[in-house]
């Protein structure tokens, strides 16, 4: 997925579940970071701070991001900085804990 114009990306999940991710760079020195922020019962922003680099950046295993009908979901990416206007390419996987049988 390429972002365009610096617009955050939103995915509406199953159980009305929406999670929104905003890219953003602070001060360029400073390592990429992420922050988590819940905005009510059915939403949530991840902030990518400093994901800049052409060469790719994520996260190294997948993090937690809540629960659909009672099954942890999982979000595993990496991101590449394709221009300094802050285009990026974000390539992602979305992972569901499995059912017990």
């Amino acid at each position: 997925m390429i972002t365009f114009n610096r617009e955050p990306l939103l995915f509406s999940l199953p159980d009305s579940l929406q999670v929104q991710l905003l890219f953003s760079a602070l001060e360029a020195e400073k390592p990429n970071t992420m922050q988590f922020e819940k905005d009510g019962k059915d939403r949530m922003t991840l902030r990518l701070i400093n994901f800049n680099s052409p060469m790719g950046s994520g996260s190294a295993k997948p993090i937690p991001v809540g629960e659909i009908e009672g099954r942890k979901l999982f979000l595993n990416f990496i991101v590449y900085a394709l221009s300094a206007d802050g285009q990026k390419d974000f390539h992602y996987t979305w992972y569901l804990e499995g059912e017990e049988s």
